[in-house]
């Protein structure tokens, strides 16, 4: 698979948990969720990083709807391939500590904050990462 050095760079930065991720929405489509459920049980996670800010994501409610039934349903473990929002921002240069002032004085909302870095982001960098989804 050929890469572009936009997402090399945010690659670089992934990290690897078998924990589990607070879902930034509740699972939409269930059959998205039943087809990731089944694919992961037998290949692992094969989708991009998620991006999140400690243990809350920014994105893959559906990922990790799937990752978290698998475990409780079958006692499948998944590696779940994450990056964190912080690590991210300063790879491209964005002041995050400033992000998170604004996003506080403002809606405290995490969908907002999302907002905001979808456009703050290179747009490949956002496809990438599925925010462009919500």
């Amino acid at each position: 698979m050929q890469t572009s050095p936009m997402v090399d760079r945010v690659d670089a930065l992934i990290e690897h948990a078998t924990g589990i991720f607070n879902a930034p929405n509740s699972v939409v489509d269930r059959d998205k969720y039943a087809a990731l459920m089944s694919d992961m049980a037998e290949r692992g996670w094969q989708g991009p990083p998620l991006l999140v800010d400690g243990e809350n994501a920014f994105t893959g409610s559906h990922r990790i709807a799937a990752v978290s039934d698998l475990w409780n349903r079958e006692r499948i473990t998944v590696e779940i391939p994450y990056v964190q929002v912080a690590d991210l921002c300063a790879e491209f240069d964005i002041d995050f500590d400033a992000l998170v002032e604004d996003w506080v004085a403002g809606s405290g909302d995490m969908l907002d904050l999302s907002d905001r870095l979808t456009e703050l982001l290179p747009a490949e960098v956002v496809a990438y990462l599925g925010m462009d989804l919500h």
